[in-house]
């Protein structure tokens, strides 16, 4: 059965992806890697630890704090807003996945639709950021012309 949540999801990581490469300076090009790379691990562990969510949830909470980590070694380093947008909404996803271990099984599904929104303002907050610095490397060109 087609997951219609889950294509959205895919579509929009490919738009986003591809609005990034095409408007982006590295800063947001190393920001987009970083995301897709991550959401690959997850999907990695999802087909490899499916049948042991235990482990499964372990290894999503193990591969987002390392891609947490990476987000603010980069925040420190960047001088755009936009990093400390996107490790802020990344926190939250890594306390989620906190939360669930502790939880019990009668809130799952509510971890379920929680975990995975976080990515949206995540998207979001990139390509404003990729689009503010195009419009002022595009006033600076004008400005020394």
């Amino acid at each position: 059965m087609v997951d219609l949540l889950q294509i959205f999801f895919w579509t929009s990581s490919l738009i986003t992806l591809i609005i990034i490469f095409l408007i982006g300076s590295n800063e947001e090009k190393f920001g987009i890697t970083a995301l897709i790379l991550g959401t690959l691990t997850t999907t990695a562990s999802y087909w490899t630890l499916q049948d042991e969510p235990k482990y499964f949830n372990l290894s999503l909470l193990f591969f987002d704090t390392i891609l947490l980590i990476i987000l603010i070694l980069f925040c420190l380093k960047s001088r755009k807003f936009w990093p400390i947008w996107v490790s802020s909404f990344h926190l939250i996803a890594v306390l989620t996945h906190i939360s669930h271990l502790l939880l019990n099984e009668s809130l799952i599904r509510a971890y379920s639709l929680l975990q995975g929104f976080w990515v949206y303002p995540m998207y979001i907050s990139m390509i404003l950021g990729a689009y503010g610095y195009r419009k002022a490397m595009m006033k600076k060109k004008q400005i020394s012309t």
